[in-house]
């Protein structure tokens, strides 16, 4: 009778330990099965809002390119369309042939001309205005260092310009993006502004790209020739805007389209930035990381994706400048910096984390 209460007793206890193991091996297995399907729901999750935000930061960045060249082309069309109205104006072509031979009412009737046309809305600062003949020798020009203010320019050949040699001999008019040299920004009074010093910058190419940087100038110009009534070239309009050490178009195209950082390149030589250097100043004289130099300047083709920008990493554009000559004579960025994008990442993550992890728990429970 006890050997039976015995067994029974232990067999009761063998009964409810395989039950306490059985119980305990469900509980484990639906606990890892649920950690796996979560924790594989969350990295799919991560991954597919990473490739999404990746995705919208390149259209953005893209986006910010198209308005950036939009502004650059306004520009442009800008001062063409004032190359255009005084070369065909009534005033210019009556008056410069006889400012040629020395006319002095005719000089001082282009004078007032000119000085109108730089204090109106159209014309700021580090613009210029040149009527030169038909050999490219400017007769008289005006030169706006300040808003509203124009200064005279001193008389020189300008036929040595390739942008002026085509049109005079061209007969049309051209407009794009064309290097002055120093000699004849010095005729304009702006050589010191055009002059920008070398800053050392990481990633850069052992060498520039062109040799003028640092002095000659990166300008938007455009020339109209001056044609009279008979059809013989009387001379040509020079109109430039010179975009060394001048921010007004960076900053213009940054708070109106809310582009987060614009440059504007001399070959690989930043002349006109909006992107800042550790001291909190703009970035000019740093340079163009050696890999987008190749792409860009030497292959000619956009770049697009992350890049080393002055002391850190920006998600990038980058597209080719030409002159009217079809070569390459600088570059058009934009960017966003890479750290924001790398937050913002990182703080779905987390959240992604945090859901995936309670999630768990509530199953185990």
């Amino acid at each position: 009778m006890t050997w039976s209460v015995c067994e029974m007793t232990m067999r009761a206890f063998i009964r409810r330990l395989l039950g306490f193991r059985l119980q305990t091996t469900l509980v484990v297995l639906f606990s890892l099965i649920a950690l796996l399907t979560v924790g594989a729901t969350a990295l799919v999750t991560s991954k597919l809002i990473g490739d999404y935000l990746a995705d919208a930061q390149d259209k953005r960045v893209s986006r910010d390119m198209q308005l950036a060249e939009a502004f650059y082309e306004n520009k442009l069309e800008k001062i063409s369309t004032t190359t255009r109205r005084l070369a065909s104006s009534v005033l210019v072509v009556d008056a410069l042939p006889r400012a040629v031979q020395g006319d002095a009412e005719a000089l001082v009737a282009l004078e007032e001309s000119l000085e109108n046309e730089i204090r109106s809305q159209s014309l700021v600062a580090s613009h210029f205005i040149l009527l030169m003949d038909a050999e490219g020798h400017s007769i008289i020009g005006r030169t706006s260092h300040v808003p509203g203010e124009a200064t005279p320019t001193e008389q020189g050949e300008w036929d040595s310009l390739p942008i002026v040699a085509d049109a005079l001999k061209g007969g049309r008019g051209l407009g794009a993006t064309e290097v002055i040299p120093a000699e004849l920004l010095a005729l304009l009074g702006l050589a010191e502004q055009a002059r920008i010093s070398f800053v050392d910058t990481p990633k850069a190419a052992p060498e520039p790209f062109d040799p003028r940087e640092g002095t000659a100038g990166l300008t938007i110009a455009a020339t109209e020739p001056v044609v009279g009534e008979d059809g013989t070239i009387l001379g040509a309009v020079l109109v430039g805007h010179l975009l060394n050490n001048d921010f007004t178009l960076v900053d213009r195209i940054k708070e109106v389209a809310g582009v987060d950082t614009v440059t504007v390149f001399f070959g690989d030589l930043r002349v006109s930035t909006n992107v800042l250097d550790a001291q909190g100043e703009r970035a000019v004289g740093t340079r163009l990381s050696q890999e987008v130099l190749d792409v860009v300047l030497v292959d000619g083709v956009g770049f697009t994706g992350p890049a080393y920008v002055v002391n850190e990493w920006f998600i990038t554009r980058y597209e080719p400048l030409l002159n009217h000559r079809g070569e390459i004579v600088g570059i058009v960025y934009v960017g966003a910096r890479q750290a924001a994008f790398r937050n913002l990442v990182y703080e779905f993550d987390v959240r992604i984390l945090m859901v995936a992890l309670v999630s768990t728990l509530v199953a185990v429970v």
